[in-house]
């Protein structure tokens, strides 16, 4: 499970820090995204595990 949250992480921050890098000028943008994807993960992984 972890191993396949690294691969979108990885990919959703190539394909946003890629174009929106390119478009916005912001070269650090695709860590930000990547800082914050795996931040909702993890967010959502601890929500799941939360008793109601």
């Amino acid at each position: 499970m972890a191993f396949k949250l690294s691969v979108i992480t990885f990919v959703v921050s190539l394909l946003i820090g890629g174009v929106l890098g390119a478009l916005l000028n912001w070269p650090g943008l695709a860590s930000l995204v990547a800082v914050c994807v795996m931040g909702y993960f993890i967010l959502s992984a601890l929500e799941d595990k939360k008793d109601p």
